[in-house]
């Protein structure tokens, strides 16, 4: 009851310039100027998407050390590398869904102005929108911060049941990030959609808002596939028996 919620608008004008593709729209590069509009008495700023959900308390996250780098994040184990923008090596990609910054490291660094001059210069480079700029600025000059403080689709176990997801896995994460897999689209794989679900009714939207905002009826057979595939994963007997035929499929072939 002692928050405050602030809305910072910055120029559209500024932002319209830059490369976008697929979906997105220029509010991707909105993260690019908040570090310049906060109050000079901000000194440490928690960047987060809108397409998260926190499911621990964030302290341990926002006291991360930062080790003097303007910027503290995750590697993207989905995009891996980035050659483009001279990024070769597996795990110095980091994702800008989640985002802890420094300011005043940001500033003398100089990030939002050589992350816009590099959008200008190099728009044929650039996939990932805002990402890429960052990270084309930042090579090798942020900090590395643990895998569950941002756990995209592709850091979540594939083929395990969701009781052993739920109990072993999400316990440790504190931030699960819908990117790749949105909990409102059709065909979402994310196992942890179900959390986007009890948010949503617990807000004024609940009642009203579609939780699917992208039925079509020419999904409806690969919905089923998807539904099918989850529940002979949740079927542990079922299946342990079939890799037991398959294997000795295999080996008398």
């Amino acid at each position: 009851r002692h928050n405050r919620i602030i809305f910072y608008e910055p120029d559209q004008a500024l932002v319209d310039r830059f490369v976008l593709l697929n979906k997105w729209t220029g509010a991707v590069y909105y993260r690019l100027f908040l570090p310049l509009m906060v109050p000079p008495s901000v000194s440490r700023l928690l960047y987060l998407d809108t397409d998260i959900i926190a499911v621990r308390p964030l302290h341990d996250l926002f006291g991360q050390p930062l080790n003097g780098q303007a910027v503290g994040a995750v590697a993207d184990n989905y995009v891996g590398t980035q050659p483009l923008i001279g990024i070769t090596e597996v795990g110095e990609y980091f994702n800008s869904g989640v985002l802890l910054i420094d300011i005043p490291a940001w500033k003398r660094q100089l990030v939002t102005e050589k992350a816009i001059d590099y959008l200008n210069r190099y728009p044929e480079r650039i996939r990932f929108v805002d990402q890429c700029a960052l990270n084309a600025v930042l090579q090798k000059q942020w900090y590395k911060m643990p895998g569950v403080f941002n756990a995209i689709y592709s850091r979540i176990p594939q083929e395990v049941p969701t009781r052993v997801l739920r109990s072993e896995f999400l316990p440790a994460q504190y931030l699960i990030h819908f990117t790749l897999n949105r909990p409102w689209e059709m065909l979402s794989k994310n196992p942890f959609n179900y959390l986007y679900r009890q948010h949503l009714k617990r807000t004024p939207y609940g009642q009203r808002r579609k939780v699917i905002i992208d039925f079509e009826w020419a999904k409806v057979p690969a919905w089923c596939r998807l539904r099918l595939i989850q529940w002979y994963v949740n079927q542990p007997l079922l299946s342990s028996l079939w890799r037991t035929i398959k294997g000795v499929v295999t080996s008398q072939s």
